[in-house]
């Protein structure tokens, strides 16, 4: 089992922080709405392949709104590549209001702690052998609700994982959304990077997991 470690950078002069989102240069997400009822909504994706802490926009201030209240998420999606220990279960569904940061509302999926409010790890798929699947559903704590406006939170996919910055990981399956239906038709998603900010007055941090010492493989 990876081990995770909490890392903060501070610079002192300051003591603010702050997390950027970059647009990332993937043309495509290759996430489509393959469902939509009133009361659950289900993405599918084929060979989706993202970098450490690369997100997809499922709903939200970049695509399209939903509504209901969010009061669960099911997975069922196998890995088919990794690079740098991705596991199966690094693929997350994050929430958080704009722009994409730390410290959301909801992360489900991965050991690396983003800052949410409520984090729901995957029962399964904690491994980077291509085949791995990760099936599970999540039942939320605090359920989340939306209107479909403007002041609603983002909804996110993504690899939670990030270590030394060259992770990736390629997964094919669904994920659902219950308890919440789009409020139009489901444009093409965003996808945009959390990174570590590097410039002069930002205190950054990041969840990271260390490799297993070799004598542990």
């Amino acid at each position: 089992m990876k081990q995770h470690t909490l890392a903060v950078a501070v610079l002192a002069f300051l003591g603010s922080f702050g997390v950027a989102a970059h647009a990332a240069p993937k043309a495509s997400t290759g996430i489509t709405v393959s469902s939509s009822t009133p009361t659950s909504i289900t993405y599918t994706f084929t060979d989706l392949t993202l970098d450490g802490y690369e997100f997809t926009q499922l709903a939200g201030s970049l695509t399209s709104g939903v509504v209901g209240t969010l009061t669960g998420v099911s997975v069922n999606a196998t890995l088919s590549n990794s690079v740098d220990l991705v596991y199966a279960s690094d693929l997350t569904l994050y929430v958080a209001y704009p722009p994409l940061d730390f410290g959301g509302l909801l992360q489900v999926g991965s050991v690396g702690d983003l800052g949410a409010s409520e984090t729901i790890p995957w029962a399964n798929g904690d491994s980077d052998a291509p085949g791995t699947t990760v099936i599970d559903s999540v039942t939320l704590a605090t359920p989340l609700t939306f209107t479909g406006g403007s002041s609603d939170p983002d909804i996110w996919l993504g690899n939670g994982y990030s270590y030394v910055g060259d992770e990736s990981g390629t997964w094919t399956g669904s994920i659902t959304l219950n308890g919440v239906s789009a409020v139009a038709a489901v444009p093409e998603p965003e996808t945009l990077q959390l990174f570590l900010a590097g410039g002069a007055g930002l205190l950054a941090w990041a969840a990271r997991r260390r490799r297993p010492a070799a004598a542990a493989c």
